[in-house]
């Protein structure tokens, strides 16, 4: 009986890691689309995103943010993932999702995908060193 208990454990931890790795392939390809958005709208040089009035409402909606939460955004856009961005702020991915439905409520964006296109239209790429 032993065996099997120990079995189920890890098909439990199994399908677990599979559910966090499809979340991670989808969150990976809502930036891949956010950033292509970008590229798109920008024609290749961000500066038409960046003064765009759209740009500017959420320049100064990104500006109320605490700082705590421009650190969060700025590591979510680095790397998409809740669990890495707990890690390297030595909190929960459970904290960090909630603070980031916090966040898109001050944004005033409804999905992951738009908060990853507003904030790239305020912050840039996170590749890019302007």
């Amino acid at each position: 009986m032993e065996p099997t208990r120990r079995r189920s454990g890890v098909k439990g931890n199994s399908e677990s890691l599979d559910r966090l790795h499809d979340e991670i392939k989808t969150l990976r390809a809502q930036l891949t689309k956010a950033k292509a958005t970008i590229a798109r709208l920008s024609q290749g040089n961000g500066s038409q995103i960046h003064h765009s009035p759209t740009a500017n409402l959420m320049a100064r909606r990104f500006e109320s943010l605490s700082p705590r939460e421009r650190d969060i955004v700025r590591l979510y856009l680095e790397d998409p993932c809740d669990k890495k961005v707990a890690r390297q702020l030595g909190t929960k991915p459970q904290t960090v999702r909630n603070q980031i439905s916090t966040i898109e409520k001050k944004l005033g964006v409804e999905s992951r995908e738009e908060l990853v296109i507003c904030l790239l239209a305020v912050l840039g790429r996170p590749d890019d060193d302007s």
